[in-house]
């Protein structure tokens, strides 16, 4: 539970070091994951 957490937090840390457009590339990375 904890080391969720934690990854949830590192995830969120680095998307705020990245710029607009790497954070787009992710979500669209995310959705294609859903698709399949």
């Amino acid at each position: 539970m904890r080391k969720i957490y934690l990854t949830i937090l590192f995830i969120l840390f680095t998307v705020n070091l990245f710029s607009q457009d790497t954070l787009t590339i992710m979500s669209y990375n995310v959705e294609n994951l859903f698709d399949t």
